[in-house]
């Protein structure tokens, strides 16, 4: 696909991120987009992709998600950074849900 879009983030040494969007497919709610540039990569990863997909459950749906971090040649994987990245993008999608759940007209 090759969709570029660049995001403004103000919180904290994040700065901001372009991503690209990799693949979409909407009839199977799926969704892989790569952080190629910005401060998230924190000069330690090459790119962040990450693939999202929406499952159907017994009460609703489930948002699986599954992050693939490239470090830069060298660098040293830091779990706490990948841990601190995960949790906000956790936070992200449990506001997300919160506000749909809130306002289900915003889907119609």
């Amino acid at each position: 696909m090759g969709v570029l879009a660049e995001e403004a983030v103000f919180e904290g040494r994040l700065g901001y991120a372009k991503y690209r969007l990799d693949e979409l497919d909407v009839a199977n709610l799926y969704c892989k987009a790569t952080t190629i540039e910005g401060g998230i990569l924190y000069g330690k990863y090459e790119y962040i992709a990450q693939e999202t997909k929406i499952v159907p459950s017994d009460t609703g749906s489930v948002c699986k998600q599954a992050t693939h971090f490239a470090p830069v040649a060298g660098a040293a994987r830091d779990e706490e950074e990948i841990e601190e990245l995960q949790e906000k993008t956790k936070k992200m999608i449990q506001t997300l849900d919160e506000y749909l759940i809130a306002n289900p007209q915003a889907c119609a």
